[in-house]
């Protein structure tokens, strides 16, 4: 397989085993890669990442052409990985209550001020990087949210890998930079 287009229609056409190997290979890193900031232990991390495959190649049919097969597979792994925490949390629920522990809410709340600090420091990895200029953002966002090789974000861009790693390398210099501002300023 060259390109996912093609593993797809193999796989929907005629349920093409070594397409839908090469759609795991390619892809199981990026997916690993959000289920994990989902998740804690990596047992539970296998174990949504093969549920997510699961999922999209039982509804592989849904997928439109020209949709963005990466960005599908990460939707479907962040609420595969939602859905296996709610489920966790109500078996870990259920089962101290049926160990005689009712007020469980002390445990619960502890998880409820995690969730609350991460969100928080999502929410100033995005107003820090709303400081940066449009270029540093896409470069930075590509090659450490979206867990790109410079050589992918090259491409992407245009770039030569190594003006890729010049120009990473002066984009952490703003964002070190905008960091210290903000904090000065009281927001960070």
């Amino acid at each position: 397989m060259t390109d996912f287009h093609s593993a797809i229609q193999a796989w929907l056409d005629r349920r093409d085993q070594s397409a839908a190997r090469w759609i795991v290979e390619t892809y199981r890193g990026k997916v690993r890669r959000t289920v994990e900031r989902w998740l804690p232990h990596h047992q539970m991390v296998e174990d949504v990442v093969q549920d997510t495959f699961i999922r999209a190649f039982k509804s592989m049919h849904r997928l439109l052409p020209g949709s963005n097969l990466e960005a599908w597979l990460c939707s479907i792994a962040r609420n595969s990985s939602a859905n296996f925490l709610r489920g966790w949390q109500r078996n870990i629920v259920q089962t101290m209550t049926d160990c005689g522990i009712d007020d469980c809410t002390d445990m619960l709340a502890t998880h409820d001020k995690v969730a609350d600090e991460d969100a928080a420091i999502e929410r100033g990895i995005e107003q820090l990087l709303s400081r940066l200029q449009q270029q540093d953002r896409r470069l930075l966002t590509l090659f450490h949210y979206e867990g790109r090789s410079a050589r992918d974000v090259g491409q992407c861009l245009g770039l030569t890998e190594g003006n890729v790693r010049v120009r990473l390398m002066r984009s952490h210099r703003a964002l070190r930079d905008q960091a210290c501002a903000m904090r000065a300023e009281g927001i960070l």
